[in-house]
């Protein structure tokens, strides 16, 4: 194997370089990250993990700074050995370059080997994740017994998890989550950030005091935390929201994750092995099938669909433009109080949970019409944990139903009522989740129905949609809905 290793700025963990005795090399590409207008939060937190990552590995590695991933490979001319990147386009960079070593990718459960055998033997039975989980959890003897078996007794248990939020409160009554203290290094990436700003890129959100782990030691300090204060409450709240707790009881390793600070088969068998410290089965499976299930198969997803799923895929012809107050994250004029409170908590820290994501976000863009393409380049440059590979096939596929179905069985859409039943945000809200006209109208009730009479033709055979559909015929002021404009602004 070569003496040099090359590693990606997603490559900063352990396990790249555990067969790397020797030189290490981190690209910096200023151009490849910064060109697209990322979440000022964002760029701090990554720039303070590669240079958290330098400093670790002292005389034996060195930041290489360019434009680009490609325009480093085709200079670069010395032997070195490169692990897959994690996009199309960089993998792309390295391909005919026969002084590179290429290795396969890190950083995931399943390898990209065994997914494609999975999906071989399927005979083209329709992609579903709960038929890939389960194989994945037989295949690495995760939560099953010697018979391969789930513990427990069940694959899930979605039916005692996401639960509403307790009545009369505005936080979860946990112990205090683990957040990293800033040093020297975070203030050296502020500045190599205001450098980057006078070479005309540009950056949009706040940088606050940083909240995400952007070490090896940082990351694992989290998890520990998370086990002890938030593991057990996990499955039951993860898709609840709550006014003044901003991650509730997640775990915050997606970001960390997803540049390669940690090992997700650790972080799986660690909270395995909480089951024998009294940790509830529900939530350990909630967790582990977040990273072994989830994780993986959108990460796999991303190569089996192919590098034109984006581009080619908008099934409801929705080529709205995002507004200028979600893309600059503006929210004075937005009355809405889960939008203000879910934009403003992305605005400060590049973050909010998934289900704020789905069901608020992306709900609220689809029913909107909002451009599905551009939404993805949304989601990729202002959420902390976003890649290419995360949010092609969650937003195209799960949130806004663009490719038609070819890995969400409906669209992931609903009116207010399901807002209302999982945070306390409309309770303080101007607009009621029960009404869809008029000047209290919850833009998202009115926006479902809306939504349904614009693609009633597509989905009247769909048979999660159907009722729906038929329900329109119903509404005795479905004329006055459809002429009314959404109460968001």
């Amino acid at each position: 194997m070569a003496n040099i290793r090359i590693l990606l700025p997603d490559q900063l963990g352990d396990h790249f370089i555990d067969d790397a005795p020797g030189q290490i090399k981190i690209l910096l590409p200023a151009k490849d990250l910064w060109r697209r207008k990322m979440h000022r939060a964002k760029a701090q937190w990554w720039l303070s993990a590669i240079l958290h990552r330098k400093e670790e590995l002292g005389k034996r590695c060195e930041i290489i700074e360019c434009e680009s991933v490609a325009e480093f490979a085709n200079s670069f001319k010395e032997k070195a050995s490169v692990i897959a990147p994690t996009s199309f386009h960089n993998r792309k960079a390295f391909m005919g370059k026969d002084n590179f070593e290429k290795l396969p990718s890190r950083g995931f459960v399943t390898s990209e080997k065994d997914f494609a055998n999975w999906i071989s033997q399927r005979a083209g039975k329709k992609l579903r994740l709960e038929d890939f989980y389960r194989h994945a959890r037989v295949m690495h003897s995760v939560l099953v017994d010697p018979e391969d078996q789930p513990v427990g007794g069940a694959w899930n248990f979605d039916h005692d998890n996401r639960l509403s939020p307790p009545k009369n409160v505005t936080k979860l009554n946990l112990k205090p989550a683990h957040y990293p203290v800033e040093d020297e290094i975070d203030e050296l990436a502020r500045k190599k950030l205001k450098e980057f700003e006078k070479q005309g890129y540009v950056f949009v959100g706040k940088d606050e005091m940083r909240e995400f782990a952007a070490t090896v030691s940082e990351t694992k300090k989290v998890f520990k935390n998370f086990i002890e204060t938030r593991l057990n409450q996990f499955g039951p709240m993860e898709d609840a929201s709550l006014t003044n707790d901003w991650h509730m009881s997640h775990s915050l390793l997606s970001a960390p994750m997803n540049i390669g600070l940690i090992d997700p088969m650790f972080l799986i068998k660690s909270v395995e092995k909480e089951l024998k410290n009294g940790a509830p089965i529900a939530s350990v499976e909630g967790f582990i099938r977040q990273i072994m299930g989830w994780r993986d198969y959108i990460w796999h997803l991303y190569w089996y669909f192919g590098e034109d799923y984006v581009k080619d895929n908008n099934y409801l012809k929705a080529n709205n433009k995002l507004p200028d107050w979600l893309a600059n994250l503006d929210t004075k004029n937005v009355k809405a109080n889960c939008l203000k409170t879910v934009v403003s908590d992305l605005e400060q820290r590049a973050w909010v949970h998934h289900i704020q994501r789905l069901m608020m976000l992306g709900n609220w863009c689809m029913q909107q019409g909002i451009n599905p393409q551009e939404l993805v380049d949304f989601f990729d440059r202002l959420f902390i944990d976003g890649h290419p590979w995360v949010m092609a096939a969650n937003v195209i596929g799960m949130s806004q139903y663009a490719d038609g179905g070819k890995m969400s069985t409906k669209p992931y859409t609903s009116g207010g009522s399901y807002i209302n039943k999982m945070s306390n945000f409309c309770g303080g809200c101007v607009y009621k989740p029960d009404i869809r006209v008029g000047e209290q109208a919850c833009p998202f009730t009115a926006g479902y129905w809306k939504f349904l009479n614009t693609h009633k033709d597509k989905f009247a055979k769909n048979p999660r949609m159907s009722q729906g559909v038929n329900g329109l015929k119903r509404l005795k002021d479905l004329d006055q809905l459809l002429k009314e404009k959404s109460n968001t602004i």
